[in-house]
């Protein structure tokens, strides 16, 4: 066979072994990769989950714990009202003890006693760090705002936390914003209401504690009211509720499906965008009882982690992410794979060579390229054997090369192979696929034709001897190309013993030898 063709024979198996090689390995580890990789991703979800609801409940404590102090506070300034009334304290007195509260806690924006019909009896500002005493004719009518009349329905005792939103002044949101909360309680003495004690508290208190912890963690932190708008984390959408403008730009609004899992229950939220915790501030459950009212009902803390993060690429469930990651972060294993592949390959077709070629030379001559001995014997029962019970004829004819040792002895063994191979060659022309060729050894061969009579087997060899006469007078040769040959018809399993038959076709042979061999001239005169 050509060797060009050998060569892409063996290129295209190397390629196949290393394809099944490869695939297969790669298949493997990145199976084990995936089954690591999906175990790693798996607790790293659970342990950044549990953190960000440690994160966002601490912070719901913290906050709640603000507004804890707040109504402390606001009880101290009921009884210092009430003490008024009953003579103990003067209204002097109370304007000092409220500005040093105010000078000294820092959070609260006004103090204030509003009576039964809704004008400010006293009040204490805190602006820039400095607190003073409203002047009497500075004081305002709040009747219409809805922390009075919402305190003002309270029983006595109860105590009132309104929205969270930002400070209005004169019918005006004021600039800058004030976020602000308002706690109330009613002044009651003997079931007569007085009116109602006011604490304005800087919202900024709380937002600053969001601010803190959002400046220090890679997760964003939100605040969101009853209705799920931005009190803190919203960007340009804080505090949209008190636009008329802005009022469509909620959290509720643009994170449907997230925000109903937050009205449901407290925990978290994972999605194609990442990561949302959520804990509520429950006021009731930090407070005491029915004791107190709800502007607004609960606040709820938000942390967002990023699913886009580098950080948290866990939080996708995409497949093919993973499976990138994990090629990306094995490039090194993957490149050893392939190497040891490609040498599996080489060894393989190494291998698959030396097995075809000892297979070759166990069935084929080396030299000729037909059928060995061994091989064309086996072969030729088997036919015989498959053909046992048919009465259709078969030629089976012993060929002998005439003076091919004429040949070896005066022109040299090349011209001996050369004589050999030529024989070879023009015979299988001449031969059908299904027939058997056969080298016995030198210049002895054995053909089998199957389902052919003496007639046909004859016309074969006349075709044959054509050929070689065309060589003879047409090729440039030092010698003549002839055969002798012997016919002999088989049937069915005529003979069970394969050298019997061979000595038969010899013997056929050798009558055909002897009756040419005074025209058989072999080494031409020039």
């Amino acid at each position: 066979m050509d060797r060009k063709v050998l060569k892409r024979q063996s290129n295209r198996r190397i390629f196949i072994y290393f394809l099944t090689i490869f695939v297969t390995l790669m298949l493997t580890s990145s199976l084990v990769f995936l089954y690591i990789e999906n175990n790693i991703n798996t607790s790293d979800r659970m342990s950044l989950v549990t953190e960000q609801l440690i994160e966002t409940r601490t912070l719901a404590s913290r906050v709640a714990n603000n507004i804890s102090l707040a109504v402390d506070d606001l009880e101290y300034i009921k009884k210092q009202i009430l003490a008024k009334h009953n003579g103990d304290l003067t209204e002097e007195e109370i304007i000092l003890n409220w500005k040093y509260y105010a000078d000294t806690k820092k959070i609260y924006d006004q103090i204030r006693y509003i009576d039964a019909n809704g004008m400010e009896k006293m009040r204490v500002n805190y602006i820039e760090g400095a607190s003073f005493c409203v002047p009497k004719e500075e004081l305002q009518n709040k009747k219409e705002r809805y922390y009075f009349s919402d305190v003002a329905n309270l029983r006595d005792g109860q105590i009132y936390v309104s929205v969270f939103d930002l400070n209005v002044e004169n019918g005006k949101i004021e600039e800058p914003i004030k976020p602000m909360i308002r706690f109330g309680t009613p002044l009651y003495i003997d079931g007569e209401f007085l009116g109602v004690v006011v604490l304005n508290y800087k919202g900024n208190h709380i937002l600053d504690v969001l601010i803190a912890d959002d400046q220090k963690s890679s997760d964003t932190i939100m605040l969101l009211n009853n209705d799920g708008y931005w009190l803190y984390g919203g960007e340009g959408s804080n505090w949209a509720f008190m636009y008329d403008e802005r009022k469509n730009n909620s959290f509720a609004n643009l994170y449907t499906e997230v925000w109903k899992e937050m009205t449901e229950h407290d925990g978290n939220y994972r999605n194609d965008e990442g990561l949302y915790t959520y804990s509520k501030i429950i006021l009731e459950e930090n407070l005491i009882d029915d004791k107190f009212v709800l502007g607004s009902g609960n606040w709820s803390i938000v942390s967002f982690v990023s699913a886009n993060d580098e950080d948290y690429y866990f939080l996708k469930d995409q497949i093919w992410i993973v499976m990138f990651r994990i090629f990306d972060s094995n490039r090194l294993m993957y490149i050893l794979v392939g190497l040891i592949a490609f040498l599996g390959a080489s060894l393989l077709n190494k291998n698959r060579e030396a097995y075809n070629r000892i297979k070759y030379l166990s069935e084929y001559d080396g030299f000729t390229g037909i059928f060995n001995r061994r091989e064309g014997l086996y072969r030729l029962e088997n036919k015989m054997d498959n053909a046992k019970d048919s009465a259709v004829t078969s030629i089976v004819s012993f060929i002998d090369i005439n003076g091919l040792k004429q040949v070896n002895d005066h022109l040299g063994h090349s011209a001996g192979d050369e004589l050999i191979l030529t024989v070879v060659d023009v015979i299988n022309q001449h031969l059908g696929d299904d027939s058997i060729f056969m080298r016995l050894g030198g210049d002895e061969f054995l053909v089998y034709m199957p389902f052919t009579d003496e007639d046909a087997g004859h016309h074969v060899f006349n075709l044959i001897k054509e050929s070689f006469k065309k060589i003879n007078e047409y090729e440039d040769r030092a010698y003549n190309i002839s055969i002798s040959y012997g016919l002999m018809t088989v049937s069915g399993k005529s003979y069970d013993d394969m050298e019997e038959l061979i000595k038969i076709a010899d013997e056929h042979m050798y009558i055909y030898k002897k009756e040419n061999r005074k025209n058989a001239v072999i080494l031409k005169e020039n």
